[in-house]
């Protein structure tokens, strides 16, 4: 049982997003060896060129 703490009770969907901004992306990749895969896969997907940092 978790104690309680001023924050509430976590809930993945309701804190997903906020945990996602924490993260440092380039530290991620560093730790990953497939994470340049998935993150050039997702890019692609998304449609967003890798070359234009204003649609990034």
């Amino acid at each position: 049982m978790a104690r309680a703490t001023k924050k509430g009770e976590y809930h993945k969907i309701k804190h997903a997003s906020k945990l996602l901004e924490l993260l440092d992306a380039d530290r991620v990749c560093q730790a990953s060896p497939y994470c340049d895969r998935l993150s050039t896969t997702l890019t692609a997907k998304m449609g967003i060129s890798t070359n234009d940092p204003s649609q990034e």
